[in-house]
């Protein structure tokens, strides 16, 4: 005869590990029922996250000009998102930058694209920004005339307009390269006598400026005849320099010759100038009448202090020039050291 048997009663959630021993469920189970029995309904442990749904930027395309800023700003939808941390990124580094802030600056000519992206849910935003060069507005040069002897150079300096322009380049050029030839950096050198026009003009708008260069002739060497005109010819003989404590003192000897048949040469001037012709009162060395077919040669002494530089010999004479150079003068260089 079966027994019959007790009733089981249901274990109390304090002894949820009788249940296991009972046999009814099993550890697993168990576990998860202790679990859910341990829970505290009065705490809402549900938290208020609000995800990002968009990003926008405050412009979509923008002009900047190189070495030039603007602030881009970008706006998170919604508002009240929980997680507002952005990434800002350049397509091209080398056109434009754009910082952690969203600022961007004009590297180079060209275009690029600046990104921002949300770290919640990567929701991204562009702008399209084109850099352009600053231009050219015009070109300078140091000077407007200038004289340059045969043999040797002067340094032309130009400048562009504005000074932070971003295409530098120029091209240097001459009227005559047969009186004078310019380099591509503006150094200008005399050939022969006579006057060019040195010009340098920007690669970027094509603005001009220019230099009228006027050309003269060097006695650099002692015995060379110069012919200034068809009917003259000038001949340095020789120059010697005695230097005492103070004082330079040079000798120079030089013969004219009237080349002509019926043309008499007139009174002339000889000069030394200490360093150029606004450098005080020059020293003096005349000559006579000179007729045609005849010779004179003449010999004359100036003195210098040693704290003066000194410049340039110069002979003067209106009839001197078929094509009378600018201070009706002709100047000669002595390449002797001392």
């Amino acid at each position: 005869m079966l027994k019959k048997r007790k009733n089981i009663s249901k274990p109390k959630r304090e002894s949820m590990l009788a249940i296991v021993h009972f046999g009814i469920c099993t550890a697993a189970l168990a576990a998860t029922i202790v679990l859910l029995g341990c829970a505290d309904k009065s705490v809402d442990h549900s938290v208020d996250f609000i995800p990002v749904q968009n990003a926008y930027l405050d412009k979509t395309q923008i002009s900047l000009q190189i070495g030039s800023t603007v602030q881009l700003v970008a706006a998170i939808e919604p508002a009240n998102a929980t997680n507002h941390n952005v990434t800002w990124s350049s397509s091209d580094s080398s056109v434009a930058t754009v910082s952690s802030t969203g600022l961007v600056t004009g590297i180079s000519e060209g275009t690029a694209t600046i990104s921002v992206i949300t770290e919640d849910g990567g929701h991204a935003a562009s702008c399209e920004v084109r850099i352009s060069p600053i231009n050219v507005t015009g070109i300078s040069l140091d000077r407007s005339t200038d004289t340059v002897f045969i043999d040797s150079a002067i340094q032309l300096e130009a400048t562009v307009e504005p000074a932070n322009a971003t295409n530098q380049n120029v091209t240097w050029s001459s009227s005559d390269s047969s009186v004078a030839t310019v380099s591509s950096t503006g150094l200008v050198t005399g050939v022969s006598e006579g006057i060019a026009t040195i010009s340098v003009t920007t690669e970027d708008g094509g603005y001009t400026a220019s230099c009228e260069m006027m050309v003269r002739p060097y006695f650099l060497a002692i015995g060379i005849p110069y012919i200034a005109v068809d009917s003259l010819t000038v001949t340095l003989n020789y120059l010697v320099i005695n230097e005492t404590a103070s004082t330079y003192t040079y000798s120079i000897n030089y013969t004219l010759v009237n080349n002509t048949a019926d043309q008499a040469i007139d009174e002339g001037s000889f000069k030394m100038y200490y360093s150029d012709t606004t450098g005080g009162v020059p020293q003096y060395g005349f000559f006579g009448k000179l007729f045609p077919g005849n010779s004179r040669t003449r010999s004359y002494t100036f003195e210098e202090l040693k704290s003066k530089p000194f410049g340039v010999l110069e002979y003067h004479h209106d009839n001197f020039f078929s094509k009378r150079p600018l201070d009706e003068s002709l100047k000669w260089k002595v390449d002797i050291s001392r």
